[in-house]
């Protein structure tokens, strides 16, 4: 076989790891996820969303399917060892932190956990959409919708507890 049908074949191994990520994630996800938000999140003042909500449910549908992408692509774009172990550790992590964070600020009822946790998140997709610039520039041209996202959810976070202070 040469080159060129070698690199059109899918390496099934890291397809199937990003794909079970990926579904753990939404188990986790939902087991996680309150029901409820409780009184103390309803009776919060919040600021306007700045994203129309078919983008935001277009980037919500297309979570898991584009961080599957960006997980397989680091498994067989990058070398093995610094830059594959960096790319999967950065986004394993912003993974993590994007299915815990709401049960963190809702058990916390601390709207700083909020803010730090967005704020965590914007690095980690920072961090990662850098290392994609240098290494693999469709999977920073996929990750970049949700580093803005997550830009926006700082400024909204920071906006909410501006709100409600007091």
């Amino acid at each position: 076989m040469d080159s060129s049908q070698a690199s059109s074949q899918v390496a099934v191994r890291p397809l199937g790891r990003s794909i079970l990520v990926c579904i753990l994630a939404l188990v986790v996800t939902a087991i996680l996820s309150p029901s409820e938000t409780g009184a103390w999140y309803e009776a919060l003042e919040r600021p306007p969303v700045s994203i129309p909500p078919l983008v935001l449910l277009l980037l919500a549908v297309g979570y898991y399917p584009v961080f599957g992408i960006l997980l397989y692509r680091a498994q067989v774009r990058l070398a093995p060892g610094g830059w594959r172990a960096a790319a999967l550790a950065l986004l394993l992590g912003a993974m993590t932190l994007q299915v815990t964070w709401n049960s963190l600020l809702l058990g916390a009822e601390r709207l700083e956990v909020g803010v730090v946790a967005n704020g965590v998140l914007a690095g980690l997709l920072v961090l990662a959409w850098g290392l994609f610039l240098l290494r693999d520039r469709l999977s920073a041209v996929l990750l970049l919708p949700y580093l803005l996202l997550a830009f926006h959810d700082v400024r909204w976070a920071l906006d909410l507890v501006a709100l409600n202070r007091g």
